[in-house]
């Protein structure tokens, strides 16, 4: 494939394609743990395992994406994670009517949160397990201005997962000339530049930017028993 650009104008399938033809084995196991309606796998050539907690989406489970199954470790090849980027709506908000881009719990109530940074490392422990050694992680992740702050979620979630040994590597932003466009009485100063764009990062689960080398690393490490056998990925 040709070198891909690290802006991409468009949505998010167009991202997830150039991810997997970078990074993904051929006939990846996927896991997307925060699936929700699925929209952004709709142009992609990949069917995942679809997760979401709200128990009123039709998905494959529903777990706390901080609480997978023990019988899931080293399963997924790629693990696709897209939390809330909208975590609190106020009562007259155009968002309001059941917080659709928020937080939900086990039951499909919204929380209100500042922001989900707190939620990362829990998932990434858990991401981390379910990983086959040297699969990786895509990660859309929104900055973004919340309560007169600038919330740094990529910078937050990149520390996080380099607390777990996993390697942060090249971004893609995705740009959306539609993003963005909240109305309402809260809008009426502006004080900070609309927000068109996202990352998507990827965090790979070994310590190379470069997911088949990780790979092979594992196929080829001797095992602590039998120098001579190498452990299969």
């Amino acid at each position: 494939m040709d070198r891909p650009p690290s802006v991409i104008n468009g949505n998010d399938g167009a991202v997830l394609s150039v991810l997997f033809a970078l990074h993904a084995p051929s006939n990846p196991v996927v896991l997307d743990a925060t699936y929700g309606k699925g929209v952004m796998w709709k142009k992609v050539d990949c069917r995942p395992w679809r997760n979401d907690i709200a128990p009123d989406l039709d998905t494959d489970s529903h777990y706390d994406f901080r609480h997978f199954p023990a019988e899931w470790a080293d399963r997924f090849d790629v693990v696709v994670f897209d939390p809330p980027h909208i975590t609190e709506v106020g009562v007259n908000a155009r968002l309001a009517r059941g917080n659709p881009y928020g937080l939900r719990d086990v039951n499909g109530r919204a929380l209100a949160e500042v922001d989900v940074a707190h939620l990362f490392p829990a998932f990434l422990r858990e991401a981390q397990r379910v990983l086959r050694p040297g699969g990786v992680i895509f990660a859309k992740i929104k900055d973004g201005v919340h309560r007169s702050r600038f919330r740094w979620l990529s910078h937050d979630f990149k520390v996080a997962a380099e607390q777990y040994g996993m390697t942060t590597c090249a971004p893609i932003i995705k740009v959306d000339p539609h993003a963005g466009r909240i109305q309402g009485s809260n809008w009426g100063q502006v004080d900070h530049p609309r927000t068109m764009h996202t990352w998507w990062l990827t965090v790979h689960n070994g310590d190379l930017c470069v997911a088949r080398k990780n790979r092979s690393k594992v196929r080829h490490a001797p095992t602590a028993t039998s120098p001579s056998i190498a452990r299969t990925a």
